[in-house]
């Protein structure tokens, strides 16, 4: 069987091996009720940029977690759950890592 390695199916499964869960970004960004554009600004990225790495082309780094994470009011278990979804044991250490999240982002509007 042959693979396209090009396709966006093929880029948002990589990225889940990767640890990241680019499937409930998506769905968090929905859930938002915030443009792409907007949530691109916010980043400092370019919305062709946010565009890249929503389709798994490009990788985020720990600016932009942060800058989407306030974008979009993610909880601290929300970004251990789609960006460190493989490499964070997920039963003490995620909720205490959360936990410690969410008291730092307190009066943090995000929008």
């Amino acid at each position: 069987m042959i693979v396209d390695k090009t396709s966006t199916k093929y880029r948002k499964e990589a990225m889940k091996l990767n640890g990241i869960n680019l499937n409930l970004l998506t769905e968090k960004i929905e859930q938002s009720g915030m443009k792409r554009k907007i949530i691109a600004e916010k980043m400092d990225l370019t919305p062709e940029g946010l565009r890249n790495k929503l389709n798994g082309k490009r990788d985020f780094n720990a600016k932009e977690i942060k800058g989407i994470a306030h974008a979009i009011n993610l909880t601290g278990d929300d970004i251990l759950s789609i960006f460190f979804a493989d490499s964070v044991d997920k039963t003490s250490t995620r909720r205490k890592e959360a936990e410690k999240y969410d008291k730092g982002k307190q009066g943090c509007t995000g929008r």
